[in-house]
C-alpha cells in the first residue's frame, strides 16, 4: 500500500490491519452503493422524461387532432357559403339572360315590323284596293317610334357593338323616311316630281332593302351569339 495512504488512515485513527480492509471495504461498497442509487436515479429520470415526452406526443397528436377538424370543419363550411354564393350567381345569371333574351325576342320582333311598314309605305308600286297612302305613313311612323323607344328603354341590355348597329339601323329607318316624305307627291312642280322621285327610290333601294337589310344580318348574327344559339 502506498505511503500516503498508510499515514492518511493513521490520521484517521486507523492503525490495524483489520480496521484498514475494514474501512476499504466500506469505501467500496459505499462507492458501489452511490453508484447504484445514482444509476437508479438517472434510470427514474429518464422514465419521468419518457413519460413526459409521451404525454406530450400525445397531446400534440390531440391537439393536431383538433385542429384538423376546426380546419376541415371550416374548410366544409367555406365550401358551402362558396356553392351557396355560385347557386345565387347562377340564378342571377340565369334571371339576366332570360330577360334580356326576352328583350332580344321583342326587339327583334319590333324591327320586323318596322321593316314591314317601313317597305309597305316606302312601295315604288302600290296596290288597288289597299290603305291609304297616308295612313301607311302614320302606322309607320309609329312602329318606328315604338322600335326607337323600346331599345332606348333596354339599351343597358346590350353591349357596345349591338347598340351601334342598332342605332345605325335606326338611323337609316330615319333617313329613308325623311326622305321619302320630305317632297308631297302633290306638288305641280315636275322639278319637284323628279326629285321626289329619286329620293323615294334611293329611301327604298339603297338605304331600306340594302344598307337595312345588311345590317339587320348583322344584328341576327349578334342577337345569335348573345343568346348562345347556333
Amino acid at each position: 500500500m502506498d505511503v500516503k495512504w498508510i499515514e492518511f488512515f493513521t490520521e484517521l485513527g486507523v492503525t490495524t490491519a483489520g480496521q484498514i480492509l475494514v474501512f476499504i471495504a466500506i469505501g467500496f461498497f459505499g462507492k458501489k452503493l452511490f453508484e447504484f442509487f445514482f444509476n437508479a436515479s438517472i434510470e427514474i429520470k429518464k422514465a419521468e422524461l419518457n413519460t413526459e415526452l409521451e404525454n406530450f406526443k400525445q397531446n400534440l397528436s390531440s391537439e393536431a387532432q383538433n385542429h384538423k377538424l376546426e380546419l376541415d370543419k371550416n374548410l366544409e363550411s367555406h365550401k358551402s357559403l362558396l356553392s351557396q354564393a355560385s347557386q345565387e350567381n347562377q340564378i342571377r345569371f340565369s334571371k339576366l339572360h332570360s330577360d334580356r333574351a326576352e328583350i332580344v325576342k321583342n326587339l327583334y320582333s319590333k324591327l320586323v315590323t318596322m321593316e314591314k311598314s317601313m317597305n309597305s309605305f316606302m312601295a315604288p308600286f302600290q296596290a288597288a284596293g289597299d290603305i291609304p297612302l297616308e295612313e301607311k305613313r302614320r302606322i309607320a311612323a309609329n312602329d318606328g317610334n315604338d322600335f326607337s323607344d323600346y331599345f332606348d328603354s333596354n339599351e343597358i341590355f346590350f353591349n357596345e357593338n349591338t347598340c351601334s348597329i342598332i342605332n345605325s339601323i335606326n338611323e337609316n329607318f330615319e333617313k329613308a323616311f325623311n326622305e321619302f316624305t320630305a317632297i308631297s307627291p302633290g306638288q305641280p312642280n315636275a322639278q319637284n316630281e323628279i326629285l321626289r322621285m329619286h329620293k323615294s327610290m334611293n329611301a327604298y333601294y339603297d338605304i331600306l332593302n340594302k344598307k337595312v337589310v345588311e345590317l339587320k344580318s348583322k344584328l341576327k348574327a349578334d342577337f345569335r351569339d348573345t343568346l348562345g344559339v347556333k
